[in-house]
């Protein structure tokens, strides 16, 4: 019976990836950090000019309804909701972890599906573990225009 031995390859610490290999290991790391961590609310996305006016849309005619308001040189969405005594509007971006924040219409809370967080409508936290406020916006309602602007 003849054997065969074959020489054991150097154990060598470097590592060898190509670009390639690289990039997708790092995408792929970072898509793993961030799921489930970055949760979007689904409330439709509007645009506001450069005054930060928007016209009420349909979508907000009902007590409950809400939407979510981009304003220029703003990074984060305005969340804007309707209750039986008119609008309001904070950031949409829990600041515990970076969530969006839905309005309960229940609770006349901003809850982050996320981590639990529970804000008042004035932006306060009443539920950890959330520490810091929601960022706030002035609200002006004329007629069938918003007007939004950062406080």
């Amino acid at each position: 019976m003849e054997v065969t031995v074959q020489a054991a390859r150097p154990y060598t610490s470097r590592m060898e990836l190509s670009r390639r290999e690289f990039i997708v290991g790092t995408a792929a790391c970072a898509g793993t950090l961030c799921t489930g961590c970055v949760t979007l609310n689904p409330a439709p996305t509007f645009e506001a000019d450069a005054d930060g006016l928007i016209e009420i849309p349909p979508e907000l005619e009902h007590p409950g309804s809400q939407i979510k308001v981009r304003l220029p040189k703003v990074d984060e969405p305005v969340l804007v909701w309707r209750t039986p005594n008119g609008y309001g509007a904070l950031s949409a971006v829990c600041t515990h972890r970076g969530c969006e924040v839905a309005f309960n219409d229940k609770g006349n809370t901003l809850d982050c599906p996320c981590h639990g967080s529970r804000f008042g409508e004035d932006g306060s936290v009443n539920k950890g573990p959330a520490v810091r406020p929601l960022r706030q916006f002035r609200m002006e309602v004329t007629g069938s225009t918003i007007r939004l602007t950062p406080a």
